[in-house]
């Protein structure tokens, strides 16, 4: 039976990708979030109803004027270590005022409602070569990090006090069409302006765990499904494939893909807020069904092919 499933930030980057795996496996999807989306526009992400605006009461209850949803997948807040350092506050009120207003919604008008929270690997901080377990301790490094394990402790207590079904997700690194920021988009960007060579940041031994976000949209809309048919209870799971990547290898996959005939370099410098090694153990999300089905050389390569369409050299 299809079920009524809202997105909190449909129109972002994981948010859309979410919504169309919803739509895709046959649920009705209404989306809250910024910016305004023409109707045939949402409707091609899988939306069927759009508001624009922020996560509060008004908005809340005008998506739920066309039904209660049986499921929230909220990917709302913040998305950026950078930006988290430039604007704390502004971070802190997108990703733990959002999240504690969507508690008191759900509290009040749809206790029954499953929640998937849209955590990050950010939350672990620093990190190790080895594989992360969800039950490692949480340090985050940066005001990003430090704000999603923030909401994730909103979602633990509404689980505790008033029996909310919720799954928090702790996707590491995403990456695919439409990511304007992070890594790959900035290799691009470079080599684009500059298609003689390219130089990053840090080491290039740092080490990432990449996940495609189609990936990572059907794993969110799996583990929503697979609330509805369990207990209240809280689940707590990691979104990664396990694959330890250093830098210079996947910028190295970039250049291969965008046709340039050099190797990157790297300044040594470090970057604040960011982790050395941020690698899951894959094994929880596995057994939830966790699949990696794009391969990141493909990914990548699919990423470069969406890019050159979008942002033509001059």
């Amino acid at each position: 039976m299809p079920k009524i499933i809202w997105v909190m930030g449909a129109r972002g980057f994981v948010g859309a990708h979410v919504s169309r795996a919803a739509a895709d496996r046959g649920h009705v999807v209404c989306g809250l979030g910024h910016g305004a989306w023409l109707p045939d526009e949402a409707a091609a992400a899988g939306v069927s109803r759009w508001v624009n605006g922020e996560i509060d009461d008004a908005n809340l209850d005008g998506l739920a004027e066309h039904g209660l949803p049986d499921g929230i997948i909220h990917c709302a807040g913040g998305s950026s270590v950078g930006v988290s350092l430039a604007a704390p506050f502004e971070d802190y009120s997108r990703s733990v005022t959002s999240t504690a207003r969507l508690l008191e919604w759900l509290r009040r008008r749809a206790p029954q409602c499953g929640l998937v929270l849209a955590s990050s690997a950010a939350v672990y901080g620093g990190g190790a070569p080895e594989g992360i377990v969800e039950s490692a301790d949480c340090q985050p490094a940066s005001p990003y990090g430090t704000h999603k394990l923030a909401a994730e402790v909103l979602v633990r207590g509404a689980v505790r006090s008033f029996g909310t079904r919720a799954a928090i997700i702790r996707p590491f690194s995403l990456y695919g069409e439409e990511l304007r920021k992070q890594l790959i988009w900035d290799i691009c960007q470079k080599l684009r302006l500059r298609p003689d060579g390219l130089q990053l940041g840090g080491s290039g031994a740092e080490l990432r765990d990449f996940v495609h976000v189609s990936d990572a949209a059907a794993f969110f809309v799996n583990i929503l499904e697979q609330l509805w048919s369990q207990p209240a209870g809280l689940v707590v799971v990691n979104c990664g494939s396990g694959r330890a990547r250093n830098i210079r290898a996947a910028a190295s996959a970039v250049c291969a893909a965008w046709g340039a005939a050099f190797e990157p370099t790297f300044s040594g410098g470090e970057r604040v807020g960011d982790p050395v090694h941020l690698v899951a153990n894959p094994g929880h999300a596995t057994s939830l069904g966790f699949r990696e089905s794009v391969a990141f050389d493909e990914g990548v390569r699919r990423y470069v092919a969406w890019f050159k369409q979008r942002y033509p050299s001059r």
